[in-house]
This record gives structure tokens, sequence and C-alpha cells, in this order.
């Protein structure tokens, strides 16, 4: 009986041995399938990440191959260069015709202003006979001290000059336009230096021709502690220019043209008549501004086809 015992007793001790080893054999066995999948799903996604990454570089340099070939067979224009050509297309006859008419008085005028900083010939337009067809200016402008005076002379597109009038530099200009005719108001701010400045106004009217009449001009010499002091001493207002005043206002030069011409005329104006005056063309609309699209430095260099 002892001995049936002892044999029941081993053998249940057995199977629960049996069934532990068992269990973790199962345990064993099931993390090495875990670490053998996950391995193996890393080696996926290791190749399909490969695949992929060469997927991409392939697209991309198909990408860079077709743009470099659109590139070759359809070049992207510089805008710039675009517009140059344009304009030398349009205005290059005229632009020829009217350097060839006035090349030596271009070629003074530079001569008398030898540093290329100070002086330069500018070609502009602007559509005053409002037909839709744009006139030239060919403009002699020299920097005076602390300020560009441009001396202005207008064409139209066969070479005939139609009138004659000074201004500061052309993209700020000031152009008012009536709405019943051909008739423009145009007003400039000339600071000369500190102390210095020049105001003028003019009027550009086509009747049978272009005609422009200076109305009137400021010419203020005052300091700080004149002005406001309200000190006439230093402020003159002319006005009524004759033809031989007009020639004078318009020479290229300003110590030799205006500054003369304003120590040796009569002031014979006053400030309320510039007021009221001015109160006419501060009423109508702005024109569109002036483009400036060529400009020469030298002779030899003959016209650059871009904006200054």
């Amino acid at each position: 009986m002892i001995t049936t015992f002892v044999v029941c007793l081993l053998t249940i001790t057995y199977d629960k041995r049996a069934q532990v080893l068992d269990r973790e054999h199962q345990e064993q066995t099931a993390e090495a399938i875990d670490r053998e999948y996950k391995g193996q799903m890393t080696e996926v996604g290791q190749n399909d990440s490969m695949e992929n990454a060469e997927q991409e570089i392939e697209v991309r340099d198909n990408m860079l191959e077709d743009t470099q070939n659109d590139q070759m067979l359809n070049p992207v224009e510089n805008p710039e260069e675009d517009v140059a050509e344009r304009n030398k297309e349009k205005y290059g006859d005229i632009v020829q015709v009217i350097y060839e008419q006035n090349q030596e008085d271009i070629s003074t005028f530079f001569e008398y202003y030898p540093d290329l900083w100070q002086r330069w010939i500018a070609f502009s337009t602007f559509d005053f006979t409002r037909d839709g067809q744009m006139e030239i200016i060919c403009s002699y402008a020299y920097v005076e001290t602390s300020t560009s005076i441009y001396y202005n002379f207008v064409y139209d597109m066969q070479g005939n000059k139609l009138f004659e009038f000074v201004s500061e530099g052309l993209i700020d200009l000031n152009i008012y336009k009536a709405d019943d005719d051909l008739h423009y108001y145009i007003y400039n701010y000339l600071f000369i230096a500190a102390s210095h400045t020049v105001k003028i106004y003019q009027e550009v009217k086509k009747t049978e021709s272009w005609d422009v009449e200076i109305k009137y001009v400021e010419w203020d010499t005052r300091d700080g502690k004149l002005i406001n002091e309200n000190s006439q001493d230093g402020y003159y207002i002319y006005s009524d220019f004759s033809q031989e005043e007009k020639d004078l206002f318009m020479k290229k030069n300003y110590d030799e043209g205006m500054n003369k011409l304003f120590w040796n005329k009569e002031p014979c104006g006053t400030a309320e008549q510039v007021r009221q005056y001015s109160e006419i063309y501060k009423s109508l609309p702005a024109a569109d501004p002036v483009e400036e699209f060529a400009y020469i430095l030298y002779l030899e260099d003959g016209v650059i086809w871009e904006a200054r």
C-alpha cells in the first residue's frame, strides 16, 4: 500500500513537472516566433523604405530632366530684357532720329559736364495729344548741387519738336490735365540747396500749335529764421516772361540760365496770386506718370534701352 502511494505521488509530480516544462516551451516558442515575425516585418519595412526612396529619387531625376529639357526648348526671358527689347522695337527709329538731329548739341552738353555721375540724356514717353500714341521726351539732365534739373524737349513720333519745358526729375513730375482740351499744368519744386529753392508753375496748351507759358516762379533764398519770420527779404516772385527770358530760362546750366535771369529780372508777382493760381490745378486730376525707358551716357556707346 505504501508502495502504491509513493508511485502515485511520483506520477502526479512528474505530470505537473511535465506541464510546467510544456508551458515554458510554449512561451519560449511564442517569443521566438514573435521575434522572427518582427524581424521579418522590419526587414520588409526597410526593403519597402529603400524601394520607396529609390522610386522617389527616380521620380525627382525624371522631373529634373524634364525641367531642364523644357528650359532648353523654352528658355525663360528676363522680364527687364523683354521690356527693353519691346521699347527698342517700338521707339528705336524715332530715338535714332532725335539722336542724329541733336548729336552736336548732346556732345556739347557732355563736354560741359564731363563727370559721368553729373549728366545724362534721358528718353521718356507721355501722351500729351491724348490720342493713344506716345510723344517722346528727350531730357538733358544734370545734377545741380542737391537736385536734378531736366531740360525737356518733346517730339512726336515723326521726329518733329513740339515744345520744351524745364522740370525736376520726370519720375515724380507733377502734371495736371484740364478736361476740356489739350491743356496741362506742370508744377516743379527744385531744391537747389539749403536756403535756395525754386518753385516753377508752367502751362502747356495746344490751340493751332503747342505753347508753353511760365506763369510764375518763386525764387526763395531765405534761411529758416527769415522764413519763420515771414520776411520778404530774399523771397521773390516772377511772371510775364518774354521770349528772350524763356530762352534764358531753358539754358542748360542753372547759374548761366535761371539764376542769371532771377538776379536781373524785376519781381512782378505776389504770394496771393500764386496761391489763387495753385488752387486751379490742385482741383484737377493728376495725369498718368511719365515713363522713362532709355538713356545715353556716352555718344560712342549709343542708347541704353532701360530706365536709369
